[in-house]
């Protein structure tokens, strides 16, 4: 009996701890995540923090290795659990730099500097500066920075393992591939090709590209290590620096069908650089583009990306009246963001070369009277792309040439180069009307005596019939003897006209800094335009009081106070003089009236959208190398010091404290006795600043002019158009040209990569990281990953589908159900009425039966009994087969349901 109750306690005691264990288990497997476990170091002394981040209720990921582990188990030891796996050990080795040809973290710039000068490297612009927050604000606490240096290139090596030698071969090749705008099927047979060249290496023997494989690597693998690249130049400016401005623009483009294409760029200062840099963000794909989802675009790629908006200076846009409520919308939310402040960048190309249009569209006007007496004048731009497409065979330009050489030998002087040929006029480039215009005077006497000589008395057939298309018509009615000088004399107004609007229209298509010339390259080009048609007095007097925007240019009349009598305009008889002599009088007139009238018409506009009277621009002027010493304050020239105090101020990223500095520095900087030399054409402003910051911090004893250098960076980044965001239009087109079923993000990764690919000078010059070669390994999964995503996605859209569907049918049989029931019941209710109305009837009848004693009306009645009786039988057997059909769809609805 004892043995009995030792074994029934011992079963028991067992038992109770097993239900304490198992109740203990399942608390265990039920932790919560907690924040304290993202401050512990794993094994290795990395924080857990910097490669965890929690996924779900149950599962955290690994950032570097790119797998998800379950944390409601262990609690923070699963962390460490996964910490020590081969895998992960590789992946921190990589990224903390603890083995070769890896980056290294440096506890500031200058060790930074020593490590990479020991390991054989040199710091380049892929270096960066990680913030870290120790907490607090007082000494050791804040942000504290810690600066990697990258290798220059994770080039093969003798100890590089086979299987990288490989991957980085097929990396290069792909981007040889993207920098030519080969499809990605053209290139698998690269690597036989390349195998077949030498057979004996291992490296081209064991590469594989396919067309997946390399959809996979540019959009999983180039794109994010190009995107990752970007956001650390940006950011690595540190408090003087990160500064940035942001180009937005759309074009219509045909991919997928016809898209319209929104890009975001972004131009930064380069800290490694030491220069201004643009660089591709984000496209988006619209229909219509509403001020709303443009912004909520914008907010969207810098939330991806991690740039931070408070550090963006400057939104550069074209002229729309929705980008200015783009602008007026996204300035607003940053503000109410906390950032101080947005400078709305207007492109000013735009206006000028609308400027020119109009002047082109006023110079062949008809004016009522004109009309009246049935004048025709061709416009000159329809003149040029007529021409040029009428010489679309090369018949008709080797009788042209024919024709040249017959001139030559009839006529004295005649210099004509016969193999210059007309050039194709596109109306929306804002470059091609000049050399349109040279290449047509350059063919003037052959042009013209082609179309009105040759052609008329040519018995050939097919010239026969072009004498009747109406190209054929307009070009004669421009070239006729009647209409040839006056013809010629528009074009040569019109090619001055390009030489003066030309400048500006060059160097602000530039990508280097010049937003310090804008303002007076403006100014320089009305004015320009402007003295040709202006009085001398009037002209000095709006120069000398800046009363640009005052001057009234309608003036129609020879007694105008500001415009000068037609015949006065030197300038334009000048440009005419030779085509002038050949007209009469009439002629003459009519020609100068509409050249100064075309003038009128592209100054107004002008004075309208150009910055005359921008103070901004104008006090970024003291940037310029040449302002140095002239902007002094005296002789009524513009202060420097003033003119930068104003840009601070109107920059708003300044305390007191810090503007006193700046003009403190800024006196240092006007006191420099010997400075670099600056040539407008060959150097950049960027690069001659960086040099004056040197030559600043000697003069001060080695300490750098912060503020200085952070007003600069600043004004620099400021776009001076919109050409820098245009011209990535032209690379979407170059990649979509044939192509049209490249996916969007396909269409990023090839933009992004050909724009490193630029930056860096080439394809062979593009460097390879490790982080790159590591996303790129990892392509494959990602795509994988995204499938599965848009799977989902896709079947979660179908299900929602499906659903509707099914609410819509149920709807609609409810409101069907519902009107036929109402039909039934209104029917049954007419039934039952008239059964009720039958009925007193027949009452009624039998009571006359009653009462009457006539033999004949009580037969009469009996049978009206009768008959009321038969019919009263038939609405009530409707009335119940109305009843039985209202049960019966009752039943099946709610069967149904």
């Amino acid at each position: 009996a004892y043995n009995c109750l030792i074994h029934f306690y011992k079963r028991e005691r067992f038992n109770t701890r097993l239900i304490m264990s198992k109740r203990a288990y399942v608390a265990k497997c039920n932790l919560v995540w907690q924040e304290v476990w993202m401050m512990m170091k794993d094994d290795y002394k990395d924080m857990v923090g910097d490669w965890a981040v929690r996924a779900d209720e149950a599962r955290a990921k690994c950032n570097w290795c790119q797998v998800y582990f379950k944390y409601n188990n262990l609690g923070g030891s699963s962390f460490k659990k996964h910490s020590v796996s081969q895998t992960h050990k590789r992946n921190a080795d990589g990224r903390k730099g603890r083995t070769d040809n890896q980056m290294t973290i440096a506890a500031s710039a200058t060790a930074a500097e020593d490590l990479d000068e020991e390991a054989g490297g040199e710091v380049v612009d892929s270096a960066w500066e990680e913030e870290i927050y120790m907490g607090g604000s007082g000494r050791g606490g804040g942000w504290n920075k810690r600066r990697i240096v990258r290798h220059p290139e994770q080039k093969p090596s003798k100890t590089m393992p086979l299987n990288d030698k490989v991957l980085y071969a097929e990396i290069r090749c792909i981007i040889k591939g993207v920098e030519s705008d080969y499809s990605f099927l053209s290139m698998e047979n690269w690597p036989s090709v390349m195998s077949s060249c030498d057979p004996g290496s291992e490296v081209f023997s064991r590469m594989n590209l396919n067309r997946k494989k390399v959809s996979e690597v540019v959009r999983f693998g180039l794109y994010p290590s190009m995107k990752q690249t970007l956001v650390r130049r940006v950011k690595e400016g540190g408090e003087t620096g990160g500064f940035f401005t942001t180009g937005l623009d759309s074009s219509t483009i045909k991919h997928l069908g016809i898209q319209k294409h929104c890009d975001i760029n972004i131009r930064y200062w380069n800290e490694a650089g030491g220069q201004v840099e643009d660089g591709y963000l984000d496209t988006h794909v619209v229909g219509h583009e509403p001020a709303v989802r443009q912004v909520n675009d914008l907010n969207k790629t810098f939330t991806e990306m991690g740039i931070p908006l408070t550090k963006m200076v400057g939104l550069s846009r074209d002229n729309p009246r929705v980008m200015e409520a783009v602008s007026k919308l996204f300035r607003s939310e940053l503000a109410d963001k906390g950032n101080p402040g947005v400078v709305d960048l207007i492109c000013y190309l735009h206006p000028c070369h609308t400027a020119f249009e109009k002047c082109c569209e006023s110079l062949t006007k008809v004016s009522e009277l004109e009309e009246e007496e049935g004048v025709i004048k061709i416009d000159i731009s329809t003149l040029l792309s007529s021409i040029h497409g009428f010489f679309n065979s090369p018949a008709r330009r080797e009788d042209l040439t024919d024709i040249g050489e017959e001139l030559y030998d009839k006529l004295v002087g005649f210099e004509e180069n016969l193999n210059k040929f007309f050039k194709r006029h596109v109306s929306t480039r804002w470059l091609e009307m000049g050399p349109c215009l040279e290449s047509l005077l350059d063919r003037w006497t052959s042009t013209v005596h082609y179309f009105t000589a040759f052609l008329p008395n040519s018995k050939d057939s097919s010239d026969k019939k072009a004498l009747k298309t109406d190209r054929y018509k307009k070009i004669f009615s421009a070239l006729k003897a009647s209409e040839e000088q006056k013809t010629k004399a528009r074009v040569k107004f019109l090619l001055f006209v390009c030489k003066i609007v030309e400048p500006f229209l060059v160097m602000f298509q530039s990508s280097k800094p010049n937003i310090h010339n804008l303002y007076s390259e403006a100014r320089d080009t009305f004015e320009q335009l402007a003295k040709i048609i202006m009085k001398q007095g009037s002209y000095q007097a709006m120069k000398d009081n800046q009363t640009h925007t005052d001057i009234d240019f309608s003036g129609k009349d020879d007694d105008d106070d500001v415009l000068k009598p037609t015949s006065e305009c030197s300038y334009l008889i000048s440009v005419m003089k030779t085509e002038l002599k050949k007209m009469n009088s009439n002629d003459q007139e009519d020609i100068l009236i509409d050249t100064k009238f075309a003038l009128q018409t592209m100054v107004t506009y002008l004075q309208d959208h150009f910055p005359l009277n921008n103070a901004f621009l104008k006090a970024l002027g003291f940037l310029h190398p040449n302002c140095r010493l002239s902007w002094s304050g005296e002789n009524m020239s513009p202060n420097l010091t003033e003119a930068a105090e104003f840009a601070a101020e109107k920059l708003n990223r300044f305390t007191e404290q810090e503007m006193l500095n700046l003009k403190m520095q800024l006196a240092v900087y006007q006191s420099l006795e010997e400075v670099p030399a600056f040539n407008e054409k060959t150097d950049r402003l960027d690069h001659w600043w960086v040099k004056i910051w040197e030559l600043m911090s000697r003069a001060r004893g080695g300490v750098a002019p912060a503020e200085t250098m952070k007003l600069v960076k600043m004004c620099c980044v400021l776009a001076h158009s919109q050409a820098w965001v245009e011209r990535g239009f032209n690379i979407s087109k170059m990649f979509a040209v044939d192509r049209e079923s490249l996916c969007l993000l396909s269409i990023k990764g090839l933009k992004a990569t050909y724009c490193e690919i630029k930056r860096q000078g080439g394809a062979e010059k593009l460097v390879i990281s490790t982080s790159m070669m590591n996303l790129v390994k990892m392509a494959g999964r990602e795509a994988r990953m995204a499938e599965e995503k848009e799977r989902k996605e896709h079947e979660k859209r179908a299900a929602v589908e499906a659903q509707e569907i099914e609410e819509a049918r149920k709807r609609k049989t409810q409101e069907e159900w519902g009107s036929r029931r109402k039909e039934l019941e209104d029917e049954l209710r007419g039934v039952q009425k008239y059964v009720d109305k039958k009925k007193l009837f027949v009452e009624e009848q039998h009571h006359k039966v009653s009462k009457s004693s006539d033999p004949h009306k009580v037969k009469d009645y009996i049978v009206a009994i009768r008959l009321a009786s038969e019919d009263m039988n038939r609405q009530l057997t409707k009335e119940r087969e109305l009843q039985e059909l209202l049960r019966s769809h009752m039943g099946k609805r709610h069967k149904k349901e």
